[in-house]
């Protein structure tokens, strides 16, 4: 990069937030530059690396009194060039701004990109960017962003430019506001609840505390399930009151004793043989017309004398005061004909005939929205343990951005020298065979007769012994010998 005493960088963006540092350079010679966006401007600091006499300098584009917003989420142009004592900034088809060094050291000096180029932040604490980047060029090369961004050592990139709410994560038709990394779900007017509205809205019950939901009336017209009362709970206590509902016609109490159901309908009191504390969920169902009691689907209770189609004046309370400070559980699908009171309580603008109470005196005493789940299925994620509940959100990771990467000049010096090294290993080897071999078998026809010296290795002559030798007899003819490395036969006898 940097190369021809020039770099040239451009990228097209586009966001809905404010503000954020889009790229970011630190270089080995105190070289660097910061580029930043906000809804209005667009700026450009940097130095060509002599800060110590050269203050940093600064180029702003503005956007015009009449134009459009930098954060629109529409697609923005910019581009950079560093030139000896030069540096440009350009938005769009907007005026470029251009500075230039008349003297100084830094008239010599350009940025030349020899460190990491930070895309979306400059690492050192100020605001990273949020929002998409395409086709980013430095120095005439494309970089694959989405490439990068799929990379395992990215975090809090993903390849495409759609916002979060594109793939609809929001469930049960609940609303979604969000950007390209973070998405909001609103479940407020919804009877379902966690990041992404998908969990049955439920409360838990700590010690003493309650709901509590006043009507002038309730109606049980018709024999339809909608129009039963009907809840859901979950709990590892003993003893403990779940619901009462006293009306003007009719009283009603659902509680546990012993960890079995103890069930009062006017004067009447059933008590259920089977224990329902187990730490597991049951459904309840309150059938009105037929003065019928079901749990998980089978009718246990049913009495003619017992059945109301109305509740007149009724206060309906979730829990009670006189449970045990350490009493606790959990209730979720809690409906009275077509009145849901968790959501009546839970929801955002809570009306007036709807009060959460909490003993002031017990600082374990609490109602608080919740996930009901039990010792069967796994606990969510996220809950939310105080009311009221914050609203929903998608997690927002920390944006890591991609980094482009040079090499740095002492690199390649060093693989320079490395090469060098293995060249002169293999010459040496090759140099060190060929004299190995050089030294082995000759072939007696390759030698120039003239040449011949006969040699007496057992210094026989020294006896008298004159008997020439015929070389014919080595092999016949072409026959082969050896030879040592000083030249001479290689075996004890008469050797050419």
């Amino acid at each position: 990069w940097g190369q021809y005493f020039r770099t040239t960088i451009s990228l097209y963006f586009k966001t809905q937030m404010s503000g954020g540092t889009l790229l970011s350079y630190k270089g080995l010679s105190f070289d660097y530059f910061v580029l930043t966006v906000s809804a209005d401007t667009v700026e450009l600091q940097y130095n060509y690396g002599h800060p110590r006499t050269v203050a940093d300098s600064k180029l702003t584009i503005r956007r015009p009194s009449q134009g459009q917003l930098f954060n629109n989420n529409k697609w923005h142009l910019i581009k950079i060039q560093f030139l000896p004592g030069i540096a440009t900034l350009q938005v769009d088809r907007l005026p470029e701004q251009r500075h230039i060094y008349s003297d100084g050291i830094q008239i010599h000096r350009f940025v030349t990109i020899n460190g990491p180029l930070i895309l979306g932040s400059n690492l050192i604490g100020r605001t990273g960017f949020i929002g998409c980047v395409g086709d980013l060029i430095v120095d005439y090369k494309m970089f694959d962003l989405p490439k990068l961004a799929i990379m395992p050592s990215q975090k809090g990139l993903r390849s495409g430019c759609a916002d979060a709410c594109y793939n609809k994560p929001c469930k049960h038709n609940t609303p979604c506001t969000g950007n390209f990394l973070s998405f909001t779900c609103n479940c407020s007017s919804s009877s379902y609840t966690g990041t992404t509205c998908s969990y049955v809205k439920g409360g838990s019950f700590v010690g003493d505390g309650y709901i509590q939901y006043t009507a002038s009336s309730v109606n049980f017209m018709s024999n339809q399930q909608s129009n039963n009362i009907m809840f859901t709970f979950v709990t590892s206590n003993s003893d403990i009151t779940l619901m009462t509902v006293n009306a003007s016609n009719i009283f009603l109490s659902f509680s546990l004793r012993g960890g079995r159901i103890l069930y009062r309908i006017n004067g009447a009191t059933i008590q259920l043989s089977s224990t329902v504390n187990e730490g597991l969920k049951h459904n309840i169902t309150i059938i009105p017309s037929k003065g019928s009691l079901a749990v998980d689907g089978v009718v246990l209770y049913t009495s003619e004398v017992n059945t109301f189609s109305i509740l007149r004046n009724a206060i309906i309370r979730l829990g009670n005061t006189n449970n045990s400070p350490t009493t606790s559980f959990c209730m979720d699908n809690v409906s009275f004909a077509s009145i849901r009171v968790l959501d009546a309580a839970f929801n955002i603008g809570r009306l007036s005939n709807v009060m959460i109470y909490a003993n002031s005196r017990n600082p374990n005493s609490r109602v608080y929205e919740n996930i009901c789940y039990d010792k069967l299925t796994r606990p969510p994620s996220s809950y939310w343990p105080s009311f009221p509940s914050p609203r929903p959100t998608g997690n927002i990771s920390s944006v890591f951005p991609p980094v482009a990467q040079t090499m740095h000049p002492g690199a390649i010096a060093a693989i320079v020298i490395i090469i060098i090294i293995i060249i002169g290993i293999i010459t040496a080897y090759l140099v060190v065979k060929y004299r190995l071999r050089d030294s082995g078998e000759r072939n007696i026809a390759d030698i120039d007769p003239s040449n011949i010296n006969i040699y007496d290795t057992d210094d026989s002559h020294k006896n008298g012994d004159t008997n020439g030798f015929d070389v014919s007899s080595l092999n016949g003819n072409g026959g082969k010998f050896s030879l040592d490395n000083n030249g001479r036969p290689s075996k004890k006898g008469h050797h050419v």
